[in-house]
């Protein structure tokens, strides 16, 4: 099983991720990065979306184990979503030495995949 799900928690937490297995207890998400959303123009009411590594303390090359009793709902990404998401994973090491002591890589990896994000949701607008 290699699924890519949105996870939303009861602490506010969402994010993306891929399950790898699951059992009726908890799931093992691979390479999970947390979504946060905002405004920060409030005259535009231009919504932002910033992706960061859900832990960057943890082993990235090892599934996080999540209990489900934290869950409070599971989704499934959009096309474009999902995309992004597997590109920004496929094109990063996400267990560099350098990253996992500083960040930069990172931050790399969150700036490429807030500009995809920002992509989608500028032509959602112009859609509608």
């Amino acid at each position: 099983m290699n699924i890519c799900k949105i996870l939303k928690f009861g602490n506010g937490d969402t994010i993306i991720g891929v399950i790898t297995n699951e059992s009726p207890e908890w799931i093992d998400v691979m390479n999970p990065f947390q979504i946060h959303q905002g405004y920060p123009d409030q005259e535009s009411r231009q919504m932002n979306l910033e992706v960061l590594k859900w832990d960057f303390c943890s082993d990235y090359s090892t599934a996080f184990r999540v209990y489900k009793t934290g869950i409070v709902s599971l989704s499934d990404p959009t096309e474009n979503m999902e995309n992004s998401y597997h590109e920004v994973v496929e094109s990063r090491d996400l267990n560099s030495e350098k990253e996992s002591a500083t960040g930069f890589k990172a931050v790399d990896a969150v700036e490429e995949f807030k500009k995809k994000l920002q992509k989608m949701m500028d032509e959602k607008k112009n859609i509608h």
